[in-house]
């Protein structure tokens, strides 16, 4: 499968996921991997392209995926000093860090807006985000890293 097919395939599936869990974000731990792999250009066309779409989707101003993925990628940066990004636990530090971060931002966000939602609708997204992130991960990264370790994504 060509790279850009794979690419549109799993934001279809990405986005067809939000439909069904809200709060979900799907798209983070791919870009993470991105990250991870040295694939700053397609890192940048991806998050850009999802950007748009969780900006667009969503009900809040303009500006909180934004806030929201810059804090990963910062975090990413960060983390990676200390862990390797092949071991479980930087994959699980970052999917912790990814719930707590997105209950931070998007409840923060909410107030700056004065928008009425339940704490527990927020809690439950972060939380679909942090189980999900590890299992993300390891998805994209074994997809990326076929053929004997050379990357195809």
């Amino acid at each position: 499968m060509s790279v850009p097919v794979f690419w549109l395939l799993f934001t279809a599936l990405g986005v067809w996921a939000h439909s069904f869990i809200p709060g979900l974000d799907c798209f983070a731990p791919a870009l993470i991997v991105c990250l991870h792999l040295r694939r700053y250009r397609t890192a940048f066309w991806l998050g850009s392209a999802w950007l748009l779409i969780n900006e667009g989707a969503g009900t809040l101003a303009f500006g909180t995926s934004i806030v929201w993925y810059c804090g990963l990628i910062l975090f990413f940066f960060l983390i990676q000093l200390f862990l390797s990004a092949r071991h479980i636990y930087f994959a699980l530090t970052m999917a912790l860090f990814a719930g707590g971060w997105q209950f931070f931002v998007f409840s923060s966000m909410v107030r700056l807006q004065e928008f009425e939602v339940a704490r527990g609708t927020l809690l439950s997204g972060s939380l679909s985000t942090m189980l999900f992130f590890p299992v993300g991960w390891f998805l994209v990264q074994g997809l990326a890293e076929q053929k004997g370790g050379r990357t195809s994504v």
